[in-house]
């Protein structure tokens, strides 16, 4: 190794990845799933805690911007990118930094219409077979789906009928034995990727 290379640059970056371990954030009384094969498949605690933040961040920014505050958040699976899991106690910045290491910005959709909302989670669900990362981790909702249901990519997402139901934290219902029942918009939070 080359001296003048590890006193620029590797110990500069261990002492910085040091000293996020040793800034202690918050502290869990259970173990954090954020492996691969769950975050991109089912939902995990992982993916709750994510899909929390990004509600309570989004709900706080929507205020300061003028925004209608958001019902509900949509984190991709995708996104988490721990791969472990984190045992019960502390959870340091860097552990974060694990979880989601992208430099995504919350994006607030004002009244996005339900058949559009079920058309996301129906592409949201459509190939969790194959532990793809669009799987969603969310907040402010509930969903089920049937994986043996038609799955809805892209523009046919509409068409799915993989998703079942969808009722928002408020008792709202969105979906109901897979049809969309009419209403008002729903205003989501997600990343900007």
């Amino acid at each position: 190794p080359d001296p003048t290379t590890e006193a620029l640059v590797t110990q500069p970056v261990q002492a910085a990845v040091a000293a996020l371990a040793a800034n202690v954030l918050a502290m869990s009384e259970v173990p954090l799933d954020g492996r691969r094969s769950n975050v991109r498949r089912v939902e995990t605690n992982v993916g709750n805690l994510a899909a929390d933040a990004l509600l309570w961040q989004a709900r706080q920014l929507a205020v300061a911007q003028g925004l209608p505050p958001p019902q509900v958040a949509l984190q991709n699976g995708g996104g988490i990118r721990n791969d472990s899991i984190i045992a019960a106690g502390n959870v340091s910045e860097l552990n974060t930094f694990q979880i989601l290491p992208f430099s995504n910005f919350v994006t607030v959709l004002p009244s996005v219409p339900r058949v559009e909302l079920k058309a996301v989670l129906e592409n949201a669900c459509s190939r969790v077979e194959f532990s793809d990362g669009r799987f969603a981790q969310v907040a402010g909702l509930r969903y089920t789906y049937d994986r043996s249901g038609a799955p809805g990519v892209g523009p046919s997402a509409v068409t799915g009928s993989r998703v079942r139901d969808v009722v928002l934290d408020d008792g709202t219902v969105i979906v109901q034995d897979g049809s969309v029942i009419r209403g008002p918009g729903v205003t989501i939070a997600t990343i900007d990727f």
